[in-house]
């Protein structure tokens, strides 16, 4: 890993940890299918030592029990059982963070935000983005070549702007925002901005296309 990245990661460390010792803290991934949020929470936040809600890993899990069930299916189960999992975590006061594509078109993501913080949580969104859709279409068949999850490319072209729209509403609504790009494997996981309180405290260019209709940049 480049000296860039690890420069990039180590920046909304500091304010996590700081939070972490004096009330929950929720570490809210999102990002784009394929944008690189699970290898960014194994190689930075595993060692916070906090619980990883995340609905691909726990689909893996289903799978070795329930072999003969459809793919759909063991989807809507992790699904299901992710959610049920952070409201969870949220109603008990516990820190946690999670993993979302934040795609959902109702606005359910962002009311999970507001939520806990209304709770007392410290919410921390760190955002990966990629150039586009097409980029995360390639992305994700080169998990899949590697045995991971597959989705259907009208999936992730459908997504993706529902995606950019729920960041663009979320920043308002949690304490801090960091967005990075791993559009390059050169520069990966590159601080664009940052964000607290839903003000931009600081840009970094070359500002990358999924950023224009962020206010502020």
């Amino acid at each position: 890993m480049s000296d860039t990245a690890k420069v990039s990661a180590a920046d909304p460390l500091a304010s996590v940890r700081a939070a972490l010792a004096v009330q929950p803290v929720l570490i809210f991934l999102a990002g784009p299918n394929g944008a690189g949020k699970t290898t960014f929470f194994d190689e930075y936040l595993q060692g916070l030592g906090l619980p990883y809600v995340n609905a691909d890993r726990i689909a893996r899990a289903l799978r070795d029990v329930h072999s003969t069930a459809s793919s759909d299916e063991i989807d809507r189960r992790a699904f299901t059982q992710a959610e049920d999992l952070r409201a969870a975590f949220v109603e008990a006061g516990l820190s946690f963070c999670t993993e979302s594509v934040f795609s959902d078109p109702v606005g359910a993501k962002l009311r999970f935000l507001e939520d806990a913080r209304t709770r007392g949580f410290a919410v921390f969104m760190i955002f990966i983005g990629l150039d586009s859709p097409a980029l995360a279409v390639a992305r994700v068949k080169q998990r899949a070549e590697r045995g991971g999850h597959d989705i259907p490319d009208e999936k992730l072209h459908a997504r993706f702007p529902r995606t950019l729209a729920n960041l663009r509403a979320a920043i308002p609504i949690v304490d801090e925002a960091f967005l990075l790009d791993n559009s390059s494997y050169d520069r990966p996981y590159r601080v664009v901005a940052l964000f607290q309180k839903g003000q931009m405290v600081s840009r970094h260019p070359p500002l990358p296309p999924w950023t224009r209709g962020v206010i502020g940049l």
